[in-house]
């Protein structure tokens, strides 16, 4: 096994990961920062690990505000075996903000259409415009509009980066944000590498206890 201790993004798919469910069964899990499509194809194999089945009821969906982040996420995703569960609807690509995701799950935020994990790497896109990044009242709503659809023993994992002016903000309100989550509902985990130099990333769990 690698140091997972030394990589934060590979640290936060290793915990998600142990929320995976061991048997086929109505299962849904959120990208909500496609990026380049590397936690996304990470999530289909941990959905998946023996390549996708047909008729499975596990759904991945993936969300970015840039159309590069999607059509990346897509070949990505495609190179990685998984280009059936796109034909067929197991994963869907949505080319639009996060705080948007319940308009883009069933039923279109009618009525409660419930989600077991949500991945958020926030910041900017690699390799693309570094001016274009996650913003914290986008995120916020994200994070706010899934709480309430989460199922009991759900994950959300947030990875944060706060080397630039705008994720330093992000940060901290979602710090802010996630503290003041009811204790009777919510458990919270906030991990830094806090003897590390240049603002390394960090990550918030959010699981549901009720």
């Amino acid at each position: 096994m690698d140091n997972l201790i030394r990589n934060t993004t590979e640290y936060a798919l290793h915990i998600v990961n142990a929320y995976m469910p061991e048997s086929d069964r109505e299962f849904t899990v959120i990208d909500g920062t496609c990026g380049n499509g590397h936690d996304a194809l990470a999530l289909a194999k941990m959905l998946w690990p023996s390549g996708y089945l047909e008729g499975s009821s596990f759904k991945l969906y993936g969300f970015d505000i840039q159309k590069d982040a999607i059509d990346n996420t897509f070949d990505n995703l495609c190179q990685g075996g998984f280009g059936q569960a796109l034909e067929s609807g197991s994963i869907k690509l949505v080319h639009d903000s996060h705080e948007n995701i319940k308009m883009h799950l069933p039923g279109g935020g009618m009525h409660s259409y419930n989600v077991d994990i949500a991945v958020f790497n926030l910041g900017y896109l690699p390799g693309g415009n570094k001016e274009i990044t996650t913003n914290v009242s986008s995120t916020l709503d994200a994070i706010a509009s899934l709480l309430e659809i989460l199922n009991k023993d759900g994950l959300i994992s947030i990875t944060m980066y706060s080397g630039h002016e705008a994720g330093a903000k992000e940060k901290a309100e979602l710090l802010a944000f996630a503290q003041k989550l009811d204790s009777r509902i919510y458990h919270v985990s906030y991990i830094s590498m806090i003897n590390q130099q240049k603002n390394p990333p960090e990550i918030l769990l959010i699981t549901k206890k009720k």
